[in-house]
C-alpha cells in the first residue's frame, strides 16, 4: 500500500525536469475519470428512472409492470407519475424517499400486496399532460357485454360521459370534473379509503356545504379535519395504469376483439368460471384452463372438430388473461389491491355530475 501511494504521488506530482507528457498525463487521467463517472452517473440516473428498472429489476413489481404495459400510459415512465416531472434537484430530493423501499427490499420487510402510500399530487403528475381547463366536451364510450348463455348473447352499452370541468365564471363548472377547479374534500374512516361518510364542497363565497351519509352514523363534529383529503385525478382514476380487471370485464373485452371467439358455445360462462377460481399455483391454473378444451372435445365434439383452431386460441387467451391478472408470488389478483375511492362512492353523497 505504501509503494502504491508513493507511485500515485509521483504520478500526480512529477519530479522537476520531467517531460511535458509527464505533467499533462495526470490531468488527462483526471478528465477521463471525470467523464466516465459523469457518463456512468447519467446512465445510472436514467436507468433507475426507467420502466424496465422499476418493473423487472425490482421483483416486487411484476404485476404493476405487466398491467402498465397494457394500459393507456404504457409510454409514460414510472418516475413521471411516482416522482413527477420536475427539475433534477427536485426529482433527486423526491427520489431519496425511495431509500426506504430499497431498505425494505434488501431486508424483505415489505408487505404484500404492494400498495402505493405516498403518491405525488395530481398537479405534479397527471396535470403535466392532461390540462384541466380542456375537460369540457362530453365523450361517448361503447362497451360490449356478453351473456353467460350458450349463444354468448351480445349486448352493447352506449355511455355518454359528461366530462365537464372548468369554472362557472367561464361558462363551464359542470360535469364529472367540476371538482378540479372547485375544492372538494372527503373524509374516510378506513386506511384504504373504502368507507366515505362525509364530503365537503367549498363555495365561491368562502363558505362550504357538507354532505353526510346519515346511514353511517358518522358525527361530523368528531371529525379530525387534518385527515380531510382533496379529490384529485387519482382519487377516481386510480387504476387507469395498474388495472387488474375482474374476469367478467377481461373476458368481455377479449370476446369483443374476437381473441375469444363469440361463436364458441358457452365460452363466456366457461371462461369466467375458470378464471374466478382461486388456484394455489399458476401450474394448477394453467391445467384447469387447458381442461376447457377437453370439455369441448367431449361435450361439443362436432363443433370442436370443425373449429379446433378458435377453441385452442380461446384457451390460450384465457391463460394469458390469468397471467396478467393473477400473481401468486406478490399475492396480487383482480381483488387486490382494492379500489381507492371512486366517483360512484362520492355520488352517494354529492352529485359530481
Amino acid at each position: 500500500m505504501k509503494k502504491l501511494l508513493e507511485r500515485l504521488g509521483k504520478f500526480f506530482v512529477p519530479e522537476p525536469g520531467s517531460s511535458r507528457w509527464t505533467y499533462i498525463l495526470p490531468y488527462l487521467t483526471l478528465i477521463i475519470v471525470f467523464v466516465i463517472l459523469l457518463a456512468g452517473g447519467m446512465y445510472g440516473w436514467e436507468y433507475s428512472n426507467s420502466t424496465s428498472f422499476c418493473g423487472t429489476a425490482c421483483h416486487t413489481m411484476p404485476p404493476q409492470s405487466v398491467v402498465h404495459a397494457n394500459s393507456p400510459h404504457a409510454n409514460v415512465t414510472c418516475e413521471e407519475c411516482h416522482i413527477g416531472r420536475a427539475s433534477f434537484t427536485n426529482q433527486l430530493m423526491r427520489k431519496t424517499q425511495g431509500l426506504k423501499e430499497t431498505y425494505y427490499e434488501i431486508f424483505k420487510l415489505y408487505e404484500y400486496p404492494i400498495r402505493a402510500k405516498a403518491l405525488r399530487p395530481a398537479r405534479d403528475t397527471c396535470e403535466k399532460c392532461h390540462l384541466p381547463e380542456t375537460f369540457a366536451h362530453d365523450s361517448l364510450r361503447t362497451i360490449k357485454h356478453f351473456a353467460s348463455d350458450e349463444a354468448n348473447t351480445e349486448s352493447t352499452t352506449y355511455l355518454i360521459l359528461k366530462t365537464g370541468g372548468g369554472d362557472e365564471r367561464e361558462g363551464l363548472g359542470k360535469g364529472i370534473h367540476w371538482h378540479i377547479s372547485n375544492k372538494v374534500q372527503y373524509y374516510a374512516t378506513d386506511p384504504l379509503n373504502q368507507e366515505i361518510p362525509y364530503v365537503r364542497v367549498a363555495n365561491d363565497d368562502g363558505t362550504f356545504t357538507e354532505y353526510t351519509d346519515v346511514e353511517s352514523g358518522f358525527d361530523a363534529a368528531s371529525m379530525d379535519e387534518s385527515q380531510l383529503k382533496d379529490i384529485d385525478c387519482t382519487t377516481c382514476h386510480n387504476r387507469v395504469t395498474h388495472n387488474f380487471e375482474v374476469p367478467t370485464e377481461s373476458v368481455d373485452q377479449a370476446m369483443a376483439g374476437k381473441l375469444i371467439h363469440p361463436a364458441i358455445p358457452s365460452i363466456r360462462a366457461k371462461a369466467v368460471e375458470v378464471l374466478s377460481v382461486k388456484y394455489e399455483t399458476r401450474d394448477e391454473a394453467v391445467k384447469a384452463i387447458a381442461a376447457v378444451e377437453e370439455d369441448y372435445k367431449t361435450n361439443y365434439a362436432d363443433f370442436y372438430s370443425q373449429n379446433t383452431g378458435i377453441v385452442q386460441a380461446a384457451v390460450k387467451e384465457i391463460q394469458a388473461i390469468y397471467d396478467r391478472t393473477v400473481f401468486h408470488d406478490q399475492e396480487v389478483d383482480f381483488h387486490h389491491p382494492p379500489q381507492q375511492p371512486g366517483a360512484y362512492q362520492f355520488a352517494r353523497l354529492f352529485p359530481l355530475s
